[in-house]
């Protein structure tokens, strides 16, 4: 049985995570090929957003219900930890392919 709230925001902010993480990871991959470090990461970041429309639209939806997690988290049911579970590895095994790609 689910929780009243469901998991529906919490849910899109993880997958919203994976993607703000491998962008910034990209970005700092930039930096570091142009000499600027840490430093430039934010310099970085813009462009590969922007021209990553797929990515942003995910994250502007991880973060767009944000205020509804502290609600859907109160009422958590058993098969709802195991499904964010669920959406959690997902997340970790396609970032961890996107940052070393199978040979």
């Amino acid at each position: 049985m689910a929780g009243t709230h469901g998991i529906k925001e919490t849910s899109e902010l993880l997958v919203a995570m994976k993607e703000i993480s491998l962008c910034v990871l990209k970005a700092k991959q930039e930096a570091d090929k142009k000499g600027s470090g840490i430093k430039g990461v934010g310099t970085e970041l813009v462009p590969i957003l922007m021209g990553n429309p797929i990515a942003l639209a995910v994250i502007q939806t991880g973060l767009t219900g944000a205020s509804e997690i502290p609600t859907e988290l109160k009422d958590l049911q058993f098969s709802e930890i195991a499904e964010l579970l669920q959406v959690a590895g997902k997340c970790v095994n396609e970032a961890a392919a996107a940052i070393a790609p199978v040979a």
